[in-house]
């Protein structure tokens, strides 16, 4: 009786064991280029957690539900490789391209990826920081050239501020141009970082004198606009 016990509750552990740890070689994985030979963690019957997939080509790191997904490297037959982000089977994320080139240096492509497709060193193409007394603060990019970046700062009622009172900086303690025409940086080499627009604005009852400034990084480049509305009060 006590021997049956025994030999029940050991088949027991065995099967499930068996039944969390699934069998490698009926592991799928849904990219064709890699699909011949998988040895990895596995879920209900697909590539799950950390792996390598080899086929024409050869992926190493993170799977999920059978793609690539997460950090890994992937490395075409040619050698050429990228090691970064991964998402659905796609390069999707921040990492690193390596091209090879025969009898010269590797060109290397880093930044940032978008369903495959390279978006650019930066993820963002602009972003806006931090401010004060500001209500909004709109940037649109109006042209592929020349590479510039025109400021507008209103009132609350859409009236322009005089320009005598507005000061512009980026952060190569560059200050912005003031004409009658253009506010801003005529002529910019991208990216134009911790860029910051400060001005005084006197309150709606005509006596406070508020101080205001607004900050902002463009990553890419163009000619932009940056419109900024102070805030009401």
């Amino acid at each position: 009786m006590i021997l049956s016990l025994i030999m029940l509750i050991y088949y027991s552990l065995v099967f499930n064991v068996a039944d969390t740890f699934e069998s490698t070689k009926d592991c799928k994985v849904l990219v064709s280029s890699i699909d011949d030979q998988y040895d990895g963690d596995c879920k209900k019957g697909k590539a799950e957690g950390m792996g390598t997939a080899k086929g024409e080509d050869t992926y190493q790191g993170e799977f999920k539900k059978g793609y690539p997904h997460g950090q890994g490297r992937y490395i075409w037959a040619d050698g050429n490789f990228f090691s970064g982000e991964f998402k659905k089977g796609l390069k999707d994320g921040y990492g690193e391209l390596v091209v090879k080139r025969p009898n010269q240096l590797d060109s290397i492509v880093v930044g940032y990826w978008k369903e495959d497709n390279y978006v650019g060193r930066y993820e963002n193409a602009y972003d806006i920081g931090n401010n004060k007394n500001i209500r909004r603060v709109r940037i649109n990019k109006v042209a592929e050239t020349p590479n510039q970046v025109q400021v507008f700062v209103v009132t609350p009622e859409g009236f322009p501020i005089p320009l005598e009172a507005i000061e512009g900086r980026d952060q190569m303690n560059q200050k912005t141009a003031f004409t009658a025409e253009f506010m801003g940086w005529p002529q910019v080499a991208f990216p134009l970082s911790n860029a910051r627009i400060s001005y005084q604005f006197r309150s709606m009852d005509g006596i406070g004198i508020r101080d205001c400034f607004a900050e902002f990084s463009i990553n890419s480049p163009g000619s932009w606009e940056v419109n900024i509305e102070t805030e009401i009060r």
